[in-house]
C-alpha cells in the first residue's frame, strides 16, 4: 500500500522486496510533472515532499484555475468542482494523479503503480 512508500524504500530494502509493486498516488519518481513538482517543493524548502504536499499543490491549481475562470463563491466553486475533468484543468501542472470528481464529489484518479527493481522503482505502465 502507499503508507508503505518511501523514495529509500529499494536502497533500504534490497533484495528483500525486490519485484514487489506497490501503488501511490505520489511519488517523485512515478512521473515527470511529479518529479518537476518535488525538485521545485525541495528548492523551496530543502525537504521532499510527501503525498499530502502534493495533493495541497494539487487543491492550489484547482482553486487557481477556477479562479481564472471567474470562480468567486463556494457556490460557483462547487459547480466548477462538478464539471472539471482533465481536459478543463491543465492535469500536467498538477503533482498527483488525478480524473475529475465521480458524482459524489471524491476525486477520481488512478494509484500510480510502483516495482522494486535492481534497487530502483520503476513506475509500471
Amino acid at each position: 500500500p502507499s503508507a508503505a512508500y518511501s523514495k529509500d524504500l529499494p536502497r533500504r530494502a534490497g533484495r528483500y522486496l525486490s519485484g514487489a509493486v506497490l501503488s501511490t498516488y505520489f511519488a517523485a519518481e512515478a512521473a515527470p510533472r511529479a518529479r518537476l513538482f518535488a525538485d521545485r517543493f525541495y528548492d523551496e524548502y530543502r525537504a521532499s515532499p510527501t503525498y499530502l504536499s502534493a495533493f495541497a499543490h494539487d487543491v492550489a491549481v484547482l482553486l487557481t484555475a477556477a479562479r481564472a475562470e471567474g470562480v468567486e463563491s463556494r457556490v460557483s466553486l462547487r459547480k466548477y468542482l462538478d464539471e472539471v475533468e482533465p481536459g478543463i484543468v491543465d492535469i500536467e501542472s498538477m503533482a498527483a494523479p488525478f480524473d475529475g470528481f465521480d458524482l459524489d464529489g471524491n476525486p477520481e484518479a488512478k494509484p500510480w503503480l510502483l516495482q522494486i527493481s535492481n534497487n530502483e522503482l520503476i513506475r509500471l505502465p
